[in-house]
């Protein structure tokens, strides 16, 4: 990790896209709330591709941060984000030191009720 150049420049950018505009999150881990920063990347609406050719229905939160802030988090994970709780449904593979959570919305085993639009 990091034994080049360009991963070098990679994680430069990673760090700073944390620190300007990632935002406190709250993950539990092995029973603890562990304060972390993260950026939060949540669609609000499918993706309608052109000519009615079909749908993309992905709108699951995701949650990017430095890996060796959430060592030992493991799925189902609780995660509080301004207010809003989300829990882990996925963990991708480290990349350069950073990596996505992917996200649902609520609690595990809880339905999520869509706030109405206004």
């Amino acid at each position: 990790m990091r034994d080049n150049p360009f991963d070098r420049a990679m994680a430069k950018a990673d760090n700073a896209i944390l620190q300007h505009l990632g935002r406190q999150c709250w993950i539990e881990i092995a029973g603890r709330k562990i304060s972390l920063r993260g950026v939060l990347d949540e669609p609000v609406a499918d993706v309608q591709l052109k000519r009615q050719a079909g749908q993309i229905h992905d709108v699951a939160p995701r949650l990017f941060v430095k890996s060796s802030d959430i060592a030992g988090m493991t799925p189902k994970a609780r995660v509080d984000i301004g207010g809003q709780t989300y829990w882990v449904v996925t963990l991708d593979p480290d990349d350069n030191g950073y990596c996505y959570l992917t996200l649902a919305r609520g609690k595990p085993g809880h339905a999520y009720v869509t706030p109405e639009w206004g």
